[in-house]
């Protein structure tokens, strides 16, 4: 293929990975019982820092919210490292890039689906509403997948019957 081609595809590939990350600064994840409500962006659940007022008004739900944002922060975490090492590594020469770029993008879907998993249990009460950045991100990071799995079929086509 050529060496332009190729370079667009990763300044393509970099910049998909980089709108699926940028989606994290949007409003990701609301969770609320009772009068108590936490919310926060997919960097602040990343880092630990998301938003929680109000106040419980039956004891039994008391620590709800909180164990919600403990289990959100993992893999929102493991979403965003993805992405950002796709972007940074879809520079890798050759297809090397692209196989980062889809190891990244699967990595990056796989933490995306276990943030959902991991606050539909059964022992968490609480109310749970997955914002735009979730799903902005989500589609960001299958297109970004697709396309990766795209540019690695056309690359070895070419590379197989030269």
């Amino acid at each position: 293929m050529n060496p332009e081609l190729i370079r667009r595809y990763k300044l393509f590939m970099s910049a998909l990975f980089l709108g699926a990350a940028t989606c994290f600064l949007l409003p990701f994840l609301v969770l609320s019982i009772d009068e108590r409500v936490g919310r926060g962006s997919g960097v602040e659940l990343a880092t630990g820092n998301a938003d929680v007022s109000g106040r419980y008004v039956h004891a039994s739900y008391e620590g709800q919210i909180e164990e919600g944002m403990d289990l959100a922060k993992l893999p929102s975490a493991v979403a965003f490292f993805a992405l950002i090492v796709g972007a940074i590594g879809a520079w890798l020469p050759s297809r090397k890039g692209f196989w980062l770029g889809l190891a990244a993008a699967l990595a990056g879907l796989l933490g995306l689906f276990w943030l959902r998993q991991a606050l539909s249990g059964p022992s968490l009460l609480a109310q749970v509403e997955l914002q735009s950045g979730y799903w902005l991100s989500t589609v960001g990071v299958l297109v970004t997948a697709a396309l990766a799995g795209f540019i690695l079929y056309r690359t070895s086509w070419t590379f197989l019957h030269r």
